[in-house]
């Protein structure tokens, strides 16, 4: 992190950065262009290049499928990390957390209350749904802003409405 690099003096992040630019090397090919923006991006752009040389003749017959990598360091952008995800999907993240496309729900959130009169509901329990283009609604507003959605979910429910009525 960028503290421990510039306040505790430790690289060690850097190094392990390196290593799993490395790793990804051995799976996808050496990467033939390799850019750093910063001075601490500069620093792991060349230990990376110490690293490709001492591993040199046991290079990999992988052929590239990367071509180009550029690493930007905190010094350079300091504004990302404190930006906030202004679509759909990116507000259900900050929420409730997005793993492996799919999120997990309080089972009280999602289960209908009524149809559940006769059954407990166990505390705590929760319900894991797929976020993926298989949802035409999901697949419409995912990437839109959220302060658009209500209006855009407003014309769908009526869709449905109608349909349903027919």
């Amino acid at each position: 992190s960028l503290k421990q690099i510039t306040l505790d003096g430790d690289y060690s992040s850097l190094y392990y950065t390196a290593r799993a630019l490395m790793r990804l090397q051995a799976f996808f090919g050496i990467i033939p262009n390799i850019m750093g923006k910063g001075i601490f991006s500069k620093f792991l752009v060349e230990m990376l290049f110490r690293m490709r040389r001492e591993i040199a003749p046991e290079q990999s017959p992988v052929a590239p499928e990367i071509d180009s990598i550029i690493v930007l360091d905190r010094t350079v952008d300091s504004l990302t990390p404190l930006l906030t995800q202004l679509t759909y999907e990116g507000l259900i993240d900050e929420i409730f957390g997005i793993h492996n496309s799919t999120i997990e729900l309080p089972q009280e959130m999602v289960m209908d209350k009524q149809a559940l009169k006769d059954k407990p509901i166990p505390e705590g329990k929760k319900i894991k749904s797929p976020l993926n283009s298989n949802d035409k609604i999901f697949q419409d507003i995912r990437d839109s802003n959220f302060s658009s959605i209500s209006s855009m979910l407003n014309q769908k429910a009526k869709l449905i409405d109608e349909y349903y009525k027919e």
